[in-house]
């Protein structure tokens, strides 16, 4: 994963890019979650349910309901460190499964919570969503709702975001997020990232800068020079904004680029970058 400050080399090979860059991709996935490395526990007032369902809404929580986050929502969220499966269940299709113990030791680790409950265990498997809550926040004393999806970190490493919203995050953002064949850099960008709009011809220039600092780490490096974004993103939609990269080396072979905006437990904001075609499943 992604470590340091973002490289002129990504500067550089900016297309459409502006001048001014504003903001500078700094951390990691699990930096910009705020997460910490210990922090398991045993989850309060999880349910004994089953696995999480693949439907939008799916599952039970407190708060109930089934719409996701209207325009103008702004999401917080938090990624976690990489998650150990390698001995984990899998689903019929090959998929691994957080089990619901381990996923509220997860949550809990992440937001440095306490008294975390989830309503089943977690396939990381496109579509899938779970239910859950955790006492924390900036004095770790705030009840928050929210919900699991799985997401696979530049690399291949597989994670889990926790978006702190009762009801689910738009479709559009889940597939984003992982669809089985794509992977996410989560970043962040600095304290005033994202309190206006991020143009087009900037968010060409700060996704590179995502995308370049995470390739300082070898098994991280998705070799692309992005060339287009339909822009602006609006920190207060929780929606995915398409860009275009081309692959290094390729002669021009286009990949498809989703950016959410990262409103990040914890930290600081910055981006949620997810490329296509990265996953071979």
């Amino acid at each position: 994963m992604a470590r340091g400050s973002a490289s002129g080399r990504g500067r550089d090979r900016a297309v459409g890019a502006s001048t001014s860059p504003s903001g500078t991709a700094s951390q990691s996935a699990s930096q910009a979650a705020g997460s910490t490395t210990g922090g398991n526990g045993t989850g309060g007032g999880a349910n004994d349910g089953g696995q999480g369902t693949a439907s939008t809404g799916s599952g039970s929580s407190d708060a109930g309901g089934d719409t996701p986050p209207a325009a103008g929502a702004t999401v917080l969220t938090a990624v976690s460190e990489p998650v150990d499966v390698a001995d984990a269940e899998r689903t019929d299709d090959g998929y691994p499964i957080i089990a619901q113990a381990d996923l509220i030791a997860v949550l809990e680790s992440t937001t440095n919570g306490t008294d975390a409950g989830c309503d089943g265990d977690l396939p990381l498997a496109p579509g899938y969503e779970v239910p859950c809550m955790v006492v924390a926040g900036m004095d770790s004393a705030e009840r928050r709702d929210a919900r699991a999806y799985p997401v696979v970190l530049a690399g291949g490493e597989p994670a889990v975001l926790f978006a702190f919203t009762p009801d689910g995050v738009p479709e559009t953002a889940r597939e984003a997020l992982y669809d089985g064949q794509n992977e996410v850099i989560a970043m962040e960008m600095g304290g005033a990232y994202g309190m206006d709009p991020v143009e087009p011809a900037q968010l060409v220039r700060d996704v590179l800068s995502v995308i370049d600092t995470s390739a300082e780490d070898p098994a991280a490096d998705w070799g692309l020079t992005v060339t287009s974004c339909e822009g602006p993103l609006d920190a207060t939609r929780f929606e995915p904004v398409t860009c275009e990269a081309e692959a290094d080396g390729s002669g021009g072979a286009t990949i498809r680029l989703r950016v959410l905006p990262g409103t990040f437990m914890l930290a600081e904001p910055g981006l949620i970058v997810s490329a296509d075609n990265q996953v071979d499943v």
